[in-house]
């Protein structure tokens, strides 16, 4: 999941159009790219994920 649809996902369960979203240079040590897998989980324990990004951040954000 990128930064962008984050942002996105957020701003639809915050029933925002828009923030001042401000990009910026990349600082000295930032990740450029990062990339989950979750290949060795399914196989070896059986995970599989049941809950969307936005189900799970709308529980989180407005159940907490």
């Amino acid at each position: 999941t990128s930064i962008n649809r984050l942002v996105t996902v957020l701003l639809k369960i915050a029933n925002k159009e828009r923030l001042g979203i401000q990009y910026c240079k990349a600082r000295e040590g930032d990740i450029k790219h990062s990339v989950a897998d979750i290949s060795k989980a399914k196989k070896k324990l059986g995970y599989n994920p049941k809950v969307s990004l936005e189900y799970g951040l709308r529980k989180l954000l407005l159940e907490s």
